[in-house]
């Protein structure tokens, strides 16, 4: 290694030394783990004791790897000045903490479990013990390493509710669409447990799911669902008018106008286009002219940008704007993933659910708040 000192060594010390919160942005390879272990160290020498300083991590590979990090600085802290061995800020660190250790008559190298170096897991196990009434806990719990039969029982359970109670009723109604088809229905739903942390709140509320959801809960959640619903729709469309661009979307707008008004009665979903004459604009809210617009450019299977229109399209033979309508989608056809996503915008939904669609949806969060309840009960036993 040279002796020059790398470009964000500035930024390499704040992370360590600053005694605020740092977060640490940078690419693999870069020398994050070094910076974690030398923020440690750092640390290792100011506390009372070792148990002091927490480290968490996802996994426990990450975490034994990071606790023999710590060790082996705090070994090389005994070697030579003039080692070649190891990092020389790591080292510095690493005396540090070692003499102050040592003042204190602490031996992590021999006692390495004192070094808090834990998964998110275990040290939510912990915590869960420390407070076992607030916690709900109740005793001694146990990690499992696979969580996957438990989401399964609980899916089992929940579509095995016949109790004549709102989730049931609901649980009966959610077999019904399903067609009885109740194994891919338990599957879908034990999927969807392992990700409760992304939906639960928003159907439950922050306390455990214990009961139906009442009707302004439910009107709550269909507002949501209403606006991710319209958000999904506007986001197609966006995708759509990014491959299209704004000069070709320009181009194409009167040529369907001019099309409705020459077909009349013959199109009658053109005739949106009549009503309004404003530019078209990439957001749920135009989603009627945005389908139209998408069905009258791609042929029916929704594979290919049409190749030619004729009277059917709304430009007979003698039509003045055939030959501009002509090569504008051949203009179309040469934009890659043109067809495609104005297939998908073709079929878009409405953006909000009526309430026939509602209904299934709310019959379906019914039966995931239950399964959820559920495995809470399974976790307890």
């Amino acid at each position: 290694m040279s002796g020059r000192l790398p470009q964000d060594s500035s930024a390499r010390r704040h992370a360590v030394h600053d005694l605020a919160s740092v977060l640490v942005q940078a690419p693999a390879g870069s020398g994050k783990t070094t910076l974690l272990t030398q923020r440690y160290l750092r640390l290792l020498a100011t506390v009372d004791r070792p148990e002091r300083i927490l480290a968490l991590t996802f996994t426990r590979k990450a975490a034994d790897e990071m606790r023999q990090r710590v060790i082996d600085a705090l070994g090389l802290a005994a070697l030579p000045v003039d080692s070649p061995r190891g990092n020389a800020d790591t080292r510095a660190l690493a005396i540090a903490a070692r003499d102050h250790l040592r003042s204190l008559s602490i031996d992590v190298e021999q006692h390495p479990s004192r070094l808090r170096i834990e998964t998110i897991d275990s040290f939510n196990a912990w915590l869960a013990a420390q407070l076992p009434i607030a916690s709900g806990a109740g005793g001694r719990l146990n990690l499992l390493d696979d969580p996957q039969p438990s989401y399964h029982e609980a899916a089992r359970r929940a579509l095995e509710h016949t109790a004549a109670d709102p989730f049931g009723a609901a649980v009966e109604r959610t077999l019904a669409v399903g067609d009885q088809r109740w194994r891919q229905l338990a599957g879908m739903i034990a999927e969807m447990l392992g990700s409760r942390d992304r939906w639960l709140s928003l159907l439950a509320g922050p306390l455990a799911a214990t009961a139906a959801l009442d009707a302004p809960q439910l009107e709550r959640v269909r507002a949501h669902f209403d606006q991710d619903l319209a958000l999904l729709v506007t986001r197609a469309i966006k995708d759509a008018a990014g491959v299209l661009g704004p000069e070709l979307m320009a181009s194409l707008q009167p040529m369907v106008r001019s099309a409705a008004r020459r077909l009349g009665p013959e199109r009658p979903e053109l005739a949106v286009w009549l009503v309004r004459p404003d530019p078209l604009v990439a957001d749920a809210s135009d989603i009627e002219r945005w389908r139209t617009l998408a069905g009258w450019l791609v042929t029916k299977d929704g594979k290919k940008i049409l190749g030619r229109v004729d009277r059917r399209h709304g430009f007979p033979p003698q039509c003045a704007e055939l030959p501009r309508m002509m090569d504008l989608l051949a203009e179309l056809d040469g934009l890659p993933g043109a067809a495609r996503v104005l297939a998908s915008v073709r079929s878009l939904p409405d953006p909000r659910y009526d309430d026939d669609d509602w209904i299934r949806v709310r019959d379906a969060a019914q039966v995931l708040v239950l399964a959820a309840a559920e495995l809470e009960e399974v976790l307890r036993e």
